[in-house]
């Protein structure tokens, strides 16, 4: 298995207290699939190497917080990419807090969005491996210790 990406390095002067108030504000309305790229050039891997990589554009639309979330999983077998799956996730998030700075929805963006996300990447991975007739392949689940 790859490695899931680690969190980014944030601020040290960075308003935990505010950002606090932030995330006490601000709750998940809706997380939907936007797209699906599956990209199958062969079924049988001799030595697999999974990666994945994540990205997320956010932005704000009056009191919506919006972040969309790319997920790419790439599987190597030797120098070629047998498969590869893209899924894209749009959620969506209210929020009271008014004017959040954007280092508030970067930081939410990468920990709470990550986490919410992930359980539904693992899900589809898992279901398209099966529909594809391919062995399982099981995603770990992200965990770490919040600053």
């Amino acid at each position: 298995m790859g490695k899931v990406p680690e969190l980014k390095d944030h601020k040290k002067n960075f308003d935990h207290k505010s950002f606090s108030e932030f995330v006490k504000q601000t709750k998940l309305k809706e997380i939907y699939l936007t797209d699906l790229v599956v990209e199958l050039k062969k079924r049988n891997f001799l030595n697999p190497k999974v990666a994945v990589q994540l990205r997320y554009k956010t932005h704000l639309e009056g009191k919506t917080f919006i972040v969309s979330y790319i997920l790419d999983l790439k599987v190597r077998d030797g120098k070629t990419v047998p498969l590869k799956i893209k899924v894209t996730y749009q959620l969506e998030y209210d929020t009271t807090f008014t004017d959040p700075p954007e280092e508030f929805l970067e930081k939410y963006s990468d920990v709470s969005s990550k986490m919410q996300v992930w359980p539904y990447f693992r899900e589809i991975v898992s279901n398209l491996i099966s529909r594809m007739g391919l062995p399982p392949m099981t995603l770990p689940v992200i965990s770490f210790i919040p600053e």
